[in-house]
């Protein structure tokens, strides 16, 4: 990967970045757009102009989530992404490849507390139908125990709905080391895939809307790790309520949430 930035005085320079594969597990490693963005943060006042990310494949090959959603908190939505294989290639804003950012994407540590509390005065806390603030509502109490605020000062729940009208609760367990938080999301995965897959078709259960909120109310989209894990399981119809930074409501599909998904094989 390279990133392709801007100093204050008009110079035009670039990082570059390699995948770093070399821990035991999958889950370990870290791409290269992440590695090459690691080392903007050392330059100050920097303007990133473009990010190129190039294979000797034929197919071009798009950011994985993971790496979209650490760019949506340190360069601009409307950063061009060039995309090349060696017979293919694709040019897309960081909006169109990574849609509903974290609201607080952008917005110091210090200052997300008082950030929250005013848009949260901005949004409809109801979620339309009955069953769905139900929901809702339970997932907003869930957020109580994820009470390790000296890490990070945001608690976040989320509930999945089956279309049986039963639903899940699950929230975020914080761990020191920033990595080895589970967020809420992904702690109902492995349920959401045994009761959808695993359990006998009479009596499946199908997975229908996923809430992920905060403390102050405010639906978040999930965030990478579960968006990836359900939308490459077969889980992308699921509807995710989400809050937008006006304080208005939408929804959007978990396979929405990941356009042009990465595919290596």
């Amino acid at each position: 990967a390279v990133v392709v930035f801007e100093r204050p005085c008009g110079t035009v320079d670039y990082l570059t970045g390699t995948n770093c594969e070399d821990s035991p597990y999958i889950g370990g490693a870290i791409c290269a757009e992440r590695v090459a963005l690691a080392k903007l943060r050392e330059i100050p006042h920097k303007r990133v102009r473009d990010i190129y990310i190039v294979t000797d494949r034929p197919q071009y090959i798009t950011p994985g989530v993971l790496c979209r959603e650490f760019m949506s908190g340190c360069v601009d939505d409307c950063t061009l992404i060039h995309m090349m294989g060696s017979k293919t290639r694709r040019t897309a804003t960081l909006e169109e490849l990574h849609p509903c950012a974290s609201l607080y994407a952008k917005v110091p540590r210090d200052k997300v507390v008082s950030f929250a509390e005013e848009l949260s005065g901005r949004c409809t806390k109801a979620v339309g139908k009955d069953r769905w603030n139900k929901v809702y509502l339970a997932a907003l109490q869930a957020t109580s125990h994820d009470n390790k605020d000296e890490l990070h000062p945001i608690r976040y729940a989320a509930a999945v709905l089956f279309d049986d009208d039963t639903y899940e609760v699950a929230w975020q367990d914080k761990a020191v080391e920033y990595g080895n938080t589970i967020d809420a999301v992904t702690k109902l995965f492995h349920l959401i895939q045994s009761v959808a897959k695993w359990v006998p078709a009479d009596s499946a259960r199908a997975p229908q809307v996923l809430m992920h909120v905060d403390q102050f109310g405010i639906l978040h989209a999930p965030f990478a790790q579960p968006r990836a894990l359900l939308s490459e399981n077969g889980f992308g119809s699921i509807v995710c309520p989400v809050h937008r930074m006006d304080g208005t409501l939408g929804t959007i599909t978990i396979a929405d949430l990941v356009p042009d998904g990465p595919a290596i094989f």
